[in-house]
């Protein structure tokens, strides 16, 4: 738990309450008395979005990364720090850690996390056109010197559009809102 949120000492699921002999959670939290919840939803008063979903990737990254496997994760910096992310992904890339090659398969909206991907052969982008394309990034580039999130952004790759362009398609479609608004 010291990984994910200094601040609690111990989080106990399944655990029985002395008082009634209910099966619960016990929350402890450092320097404060132990709570008991009675169901996981009454967690969200006490943790953020972000803590648990932090702790159960850790968890289940725990478990494949144990005994081997594959890890799918939608959204990898969904409700989380990007230096939150980057320690998942540097897990499954670290050789001492990874001692079973298990794979990480995440998506990603932020451009910044394929950076920390060292081989560019383990990057697929996907893009819809006529149909959900894949195509790897080492096919596409083969120059290792330039940032991959430069390349990702230049609108050169397909299925990306350059980002300066996207900006101004962006306030061009709201001045014409804005025209129309007002013709009417």
């Amino acid at each position: 738990m010291k990984c994910t949120a200094s601040q609690i000492e111990k989080i106990s699921v399944d655990t029985v309450y002395e008082v009634t002999g209910a099966k619960g959670i016990h929350l402890k939290f450092y320097d404060m008395d132990q709570f008991f919840l009675k169901e996981a939803k009454e967690l969200r008063r006490y943790l953020s979005p972000g803590l648990m979903r932090r702790k159960v990737l850790l968890h289940m990254a725990s478990r494949v990364l144990n005994y081997g496997g594959y890890l799918l994760v939608d959204g990898l910096e969904k409700e989380m720090a990007k230096d939150k992310a980057v320690t998942l992904l540097r897990l499954f890339s670290n050789p001492e850690v990874n001692l079973k090659g298990t794979c990480l398969f995440a998506t990603t909206l932020d451009s910044v996390l394929i950076d920390e991907m060292e081989r560019n052969d383990g990057i697929y982008l996907l893009h819809q056109d006529a149909g959900i394309q894949v195509s790897n990034l080492a096919e596409l580039i083969t120059r290792n010197d330039l940032k991959k999130r430069d390349v990702y952004r230049s609108g050169i790759l397909p299925g990306t559009v350059l980002l300066q362009k996207r900006y101004f398609d962006l306030i061009q479609h709201f001045l014409n809102q804005k025209k129309e608004e007002a013709n009417l």
